[in-house]
């Protein structure tokens, strides 16, 4: 047998570094952040204590990678370069496409809202999760300040806001959850 290459290793690497956040990523739904040691995140990813050292110094960065990770995988699937003019065409695309990763990911979505909403993991996110989402606030913002509302800002968050409930509230119920029929309203009373 041929000895590994470089990227062989590099992919065991990344294959055994997604295991485990996702072995912790259940644990942190199920258990809760405080409550799941590192010990029981290598027992559930089939590795080592030690071993899981290697990926992760810590509980906290661990948690912190995962979190951020999936925030960024969310912009991306929304494939928008926000310092572009959002125009109302644009700005259903991005709800579509909200709706549409939120159809194709709703399980994910499950464990990432159950992970993040914890006030300790909440605590050690927030400034990078705001740098993340702060070009999409400024972008909606800028749509509504060209349409001339009052306070534009207020509309980025509002929107921001109606996204992430609607987003909750398919994950309760997506087999009911009129998700079409909110994408019309949205496109009708506020774009």
């Amino acid at each position: 047998m041929a000895p590994r290459t470089k990227a062989q290793f590099a992919q065991i690497r990344q294959n055994r570094k997604e295991e485990i956040a996702a072995a912790a990523m259940q644990l942190f739904a199920n258990h809760g952040f405080e409550r799941t040691s590192i010990s029981e995140i290598a027992k559930t990813a089939g590795v080592s204590k030690g071993l899981m050292y290697n990926y992760f110094k810590n509980k906290d960065l661990l948690v912190k990678e995962i979190v951020l990770e999936g925030l960024h995988q969310i912009m991306e699937s929304l494939d928008f370069n926000f310092e572009r003019e959002l125009d109302r065409d644009t700005f259903i695309k991005l709800i579509d496409k909200d709706f549409e990763h939120l159809k194709n990911n709703a399980d994910l979505w499950k464990l990432y809202t159950a992970v993040l909403t914890q006030p300790r993991v909440m605590e050690l996110v927030k400034d990078e999760l705001f740098t993340i989402v702060a070009p999409f606030m400024e972008s909606v913002s800028r749509y509504f300040a060209k349409k001339g509302v009052k306070n534009p800002q207020a509309y980025g968050y509002f929107i921001g806001a109606l996204l992430d409930g609607i987003g909750l509230d398919y994950m309760f119920d997506s087999e009911h959850y009129p998700l079409e029929e909110i994408r019309e309203i949205i496109i009708e009373k506020l774009l």
